[in-house]
């Protein structure tokens, strides 16, 4: 099994819809976005300090430097990111345990 289809798994839809994420300056909005989600969107990707400072923090570090000003996108994003670290966590617990025995 190699890993997109372990991901394919757990995370069947298509993954597309989730690059805004990874990249909020050249991606276009999904369309399961609201309208108001859409626009501040734009607007992120229109601020050039915001461009800086997303060329210079990890992903997690620019997430969070926008959660006070943006924080329907910056939520939106966390929310789909959580369970990606939480499933890791999941599967090296049970990892740790099937060594274990």
């Amino acid at each position: 099994m190699n890993l997109e289809t372990h991901f394919m798994k757990y995370y069947p839809k298509e993954m597309k819809q989730y690059y805004w994420i990874k990249d909020p300056f050249t991606e276009k909005p999904p369309s399961n976005f609201t309208t108001l989600k859409e626009e501040l969107l734009i607007e992120i990707s229109s601020d050039s300090s915001l461009g800086m400072q997303f060329s210079s923090y990890s992903l997690l570090e620019f997430l969070n430097s926008i959660k006070d000003e943006y924080p329907e996108v910056s939520n939106k994003a966390f929310g789909i990111l959580i369970p990606f670290a939480t499933l890791y966590l999941c599967e090296a617990g049970f990892s740790t345990v099937a060594v274990l025995k």
